[in-house]
């Protein structure tokens, strides 16, 4: 097996197809914007326990001042496109394909583009350029968007 890395920037999808079936590798997306959670009872910055005044091991004073975190006015909004990231394991016969939203809404929501891209890309050899290009356009009912996708096939 193989460990390939997809990343990406705004909507889309990251997919594997294994033994004649999708499976959709995107991660959800978060619902809220809350921050990182508080560091449990006790915990200092960067979640290290808090110093303790009666802590009697002994340390080293190297003279160094400590370091002052930066100063937020205000929370940091949430990024307009979402940064996409996963490594995904890959296996002889597989195809992972990273693509957009024009090509993985159809995907996930038109079970027969699904069933037609399964049937064509499940060979053991990689389309040719032309039927690649052929395959990407195919059309969906209602999907009218552009089409973007990238496709590794393990040989």
């Amino acid at each position: 097996m193989r460990l390939r890395v997809f990343f990406g920037v705004g909507t889309g999808g990251l997919f594997r197809l294994r033994d004649h079936e999708w499976e959709d590798l995107e991660p959800g997306l978060p619902q809220s914007a809350d921050g990182p959670g508080e560091p449990e009872g006790g915990a200092g910055p960067l979640g290290l326990p808090a110093e303790d005044p009666d802590d009697e091991r002994l340390t080293l004073d190297f003279g160094i001042p400590p370091v002052r975190p930066p100063v937020v006015e205000a929370p940091v909004p949430p990024p307009d496109q979402p940064f996409r990231f996963h490594a995904s394991t890959a296996r002889a016969g597989d195809t992972l394909l990273l693509c957009g939203d024009g090509f993985a809404e159809p995907l996930r929501g038109e079970p027969g583009m699904a069933g037609a891209l399964s049937a064509r890309w499940s060979a053991y050899e990689a389309p040719g350029l032309v039927e690649y290009l052929a395959d990407v356009q195919l059309r969906a009912k209602g999907y009218a968007d552009d089409r973007t996708a990238v496709a590794v096939w393990e040989a």
